[in-house]
């Protein structure tokens, strides 16, 4: 691992084995949470689909987004529930892009002060990545509320070759699909608690290895995870896997954070949260495909 060669594998793995492991199944149970709640995230935009139906779907989904440069296979999830529970993928993707659109309003927000705070060396991808998805945003809330420029965009993508089955009936039903403010708002609160709850796991990972931090610090590093992520992101990596990591090290250690321990957090941390996601989102990929006839996805989406 890159993360790896920033100090000796061998004090990493010494470290690691020293941890207190009372703090490390907390912020186990922490990751657990943050991943029900990004659930319910999804859950609080949509009409008709229970709680339990969902998680399969929304844990394969960010799963399957990881293993993609930008996070760009989460609409794979509208598809997936459109096999399963038969719901339109038009009236679904709205939610899924609002979900998107959620996660980066909050990952800038924790990134902008992340900035202010922590970030030295990388000051400069620190702010660019905040002006590129502060764009992103508004390009994407823009396709949302602006028909005609959204049918623009959409008869351009229809080029395609998973996108070329895209007709006027998908977009008029997108664009009937409004999903009332009070939802949306209730969205972002849901968003800001999964990322605190993100920051509160690795600042537990922190503490296993005594270092001694004050509570107020569970912001700061939900801070860190969000710049990283934001960093991570520009690169063309799956998921920003990789980036992410040494970023990360590199501002835990701009902290004061020793550079073994900055490792064996960002190691753990990673492992208990995303480490952990992926393989839920393969026992979930396993679950659906008792359920539809997921091989098939792309074939059967626009039916």
């Amino acid at each position: 691992m890159a993360v790896v060669s920033f100090t000796d594998p061998a004090a990493v793995l010494d470290a690691i084995s020293k941890s207190d492991l009372n703090c490390l199944l907390v912020a186990f149970a922490g990751a657990n949470l943050a991943l029900l709640i990004r659930v319910l995230k999804w859950k609080v935009l949509l009409n008709d689909i229970s709680f339990m139906n969902l998680m399969p779907v929304q844990i394969f989904g960010l799963s399957l987004s990881n293993l993609t440069p930008g996070k760009a296979a989460e609409p794979i999830k509208s598809f997936a529930l459109k096999l399963w529970k038969n719901t339109p993928v038009s009236s679904t993707l709205p939610t899924v892009i609002w979900e998107r659109v959620m996660d980066i309003i909050i990952l800038i927000i924790f990134g902008c002060v992340g900035v202010y705070l922590v970030v030295h060396q990388y000051f400069f991808l620190g702010i660019v990545s905040i002006i590129i998805f502060t764009a992103f945003i508004f390009s994407m809330i823009f396709i949302l509320y602006n028909k005609p420029f959204g049918f623009r965009v959409f008869n351009a993508l229809k080029k395609l070759p998973v996108l070329n089955k895209i007709n006027e009936q998908f977009l008029k039903t997108f664009y009937e699909s409004r999903i009332p403010g009070r939802k949306l708002m209730l969205c972002l609160i849901i968003t800001l608690l999964a990322w605190l709850l993100d920051g509160l796991t690795f600042y537990l990972v922190l503490l296993s290895f005594s270092v001694n931090l004050p509570v107020s610090a569970i912001f700061l590093m939900s801070c860190v995870l969000s710049l990283s992520i934001l960093i991570g992101l520009l690169s063309t990596l799956p998921g920003g896997i990789g980036g992410t990591e040494v970023v990360m090290v590199v501002l835990l250690m701009s902290m004061g954070v020793e550079q073994v321990i900055a490792v064996s957090t960002v190691i753990l941390g990673r492992f208990i949260t995303l480490g952990y996601s992926m393989i839920l989102g393969y026992a979930s990929f396993l679950y659906l495909s008792k359920k539809i006839d997921i091989k098939n996805i792309m074939e059967k989406i626009w039916i």
